[in-house]
């Protein structure tokens, strides 16, 4: 008996000395986060934090870093390692009330962190599915979750009023859950989320156990419309310069967003949690030029196939393994996380679903495993593909579709679709797609067009479901709550 209890004990020990040596890991995504709102993109905004670990001597930044165009489709990719149309999801995000959710046969990375001996949370934004537990995120690899299950509500009452969600019905979307218990949190009334979630991520580190690793997903809502006016603190002297309102009111938001930032990793540092930590940035898709978001010099929006829709502003910081910053201009596909991730904390993977292991290329500049090649998506009757230099766009790659620096407002009726079927760009040499090249490179069109159609053989219907009142609020005491399909 006392010889089984001592080999537990040193099975135990031996676990958390290795848990220990491990990486915590600390990814933050913002939400239509776009390539030209930075200061060190655009000077007029005022992003001191985000600069500041952007351009560290411990950081690596990923010059050609890709996500999908819109919020559900990137995060289920980040998770599973999988394309949208791989997973159904490539069609669009998830509506409130929708009986529907990333299928349960993909696992995501975070169950596996868990078997590793890592504590995992996630705060803010999930938009992956939440009529049935299991869809949520306590139920797919965290163990923690503060924040809310759909896509876009009000920044103080965390109420939603039905913005880019599919229903005009209001309730409230914050929960608290765990596991095994799902709370509608109503005491968070009148506190801009931006500065909430980064409270909540600060109450999880001082709350975590040190001699365990942690995964931190921080999901910002912002700077996700609506336009919403932060404390005053963050227009005052830093955005006043800006004439244009939906611009001014967006600094604001997004030098909301940096302070938040700041504010997470002055907390590691205090906690003595911040060399061995590595802080992933990124965005979900391309700016909202519609509200206040930007992407110039690149070519077009949010939910589109241009470069603006899809190319983001992302970056690896980690003491522990960069001494010199450097840029990156290999490709990386939102896809690439999982296996990147994995290798991160000890688990070498040199591949998983769709996506491949970066982590050499982003610390050693290795060419070992090398991406030259990536779907950007296909979906309905338009995709665009990645091969080298090449990009090709087929059928419609969205609207607005031009160039649109932040001092102009949007005019959709200015971007009109043409009758053009397809386009063609090196985007290694022209990155804002100015250059069609499909007349004039006949044969590699049709040799893309070729692998186009190859990749899209593999294509799965969309999960997408028609919106069910069973979800309605009127039935969970005004909350848009979980388990009702």
């Amino acid at each position: 008996m006392m010889l089984t209890v001592l080999v537990a004990l040193l099975h135990f020990f031996t676990f958390l000395a290795s848990a220990q040596q491990k990486p915590n890991i600390l990814y933050i995504i913002a939400d239509d986060h776009g390539w030209n709102d930075v200061d060190w993109h655009d000077p007029t905004l005022h992003t001191p934090n985000l600069n500041a670990l952007a351009h560290s001597e411990h950081t690596v930044q990923l010059d050609r870093a890709y996500v999908n165009q819109l919020c559900s489709p990137t995060r289920s990719a980040l998770f599973s390692g999988y394309y949208p149309y791989h997973l159904g999801t490539q069609h669009g995000v998830f509506q409130k009330l929708e009986p529907s959710g990333v299928p349960l046969k993909y696992s995501f990375f975070p169950e596996r962190l868990l078997t590793l001996g890592y504590n995992t949370y996630i705060v803010g934004k999930w938009h992956l599915g939440y009529c049935k537990h299991d869809y949520l995120p306590t139920k797919r690899g965290f163990q923690k979750f503060r924040g809310y299950y759909g896509g876009a509500e009000d920044y103080y009452s965390h109420l939603t009023d039905g913005f880019e969600e599919g229903t005009k019905e209001e309730g409230l979307d914050f929960f608290h859950d765990t596991p095994h218990t799902f709370a509608a949190d109503w005491s968070k009334e009148g506190y801009y989320s931006t500065q909430l979630f980064a409270n909540e991520s600060i109450n999880f580190l001082r709350s975590h156990d040190s001699q365990r690793p942690f995964f931190l997903y921080l999901a910002f809502q912002a700077v996700h419309a609506p336009l919403q006016i932060p404390p005053l603190k963050y227009m005052e002297g830093k955005c006043s310069h800006i004439k244009r309102r939906h611009r001014r009111v967006y600094c604001g938001m997004v030098n909301a967003l940096d302070d938040a930032i700041g504010s997470v990793v002055a907390e590691l540092r205090a906690l003595d949690l911040y060399k061995n930590t590595i802080i992933i940035f990124g965005s979900d898709n391309g700016g909202q030029t519609l509200a206040g978001g930007n992407n110039f010099p690149l070519r077009g929006n949010k939910n589109t196939l241009w470069e603006g829709g899809m190319r983001i502003n992302s970056f690896v910081h980690s003491p522990a393994n960069i001494k010199r910053h450097e840029v990156r201009t290999q490709l990386f596909n939102v896809v690439d996380w999982y296996a990147t991730i994995m290798t991160m904390v000890g688990e070498k993977m040199d591949e998983y679903g769709d996506g491949i292991n970066q982590w050499e290329m982003i610390v050693n500049n290795s060419m070992k495993h090398t991406r030259r090649r990536f779907v950007y998506n296909i979906y309905d009757k338009s995709a665009a593909i990645r091969e080298g230099d090449y990009k090709l766009i087929v059928g419609k790659p969205g609207e607005p579709s031009g160039w649109i620096p932040p001092t102009r407002k949007v005019d959709y009726a200015s971007w009109q679709d043409k009758s053009q079927k397809h386009w063609l760009f090196n985007v290694k040499h022209d990155p804002n797609e100015r250059h069609d090249l499909s007349a004039r490179k006949p044969k590699l069109l049709h040799r893309l067009m070729l692998q186009l159609r190859k990749w899209s053989t593999s294509a799965v219907p969309s999960i997408h479901k028609a919106t069910d009142e069973r979800g309605s609020p009127k039935y969970f005491n005004g909350t848009f709550a979980s388990g009702w399909c």
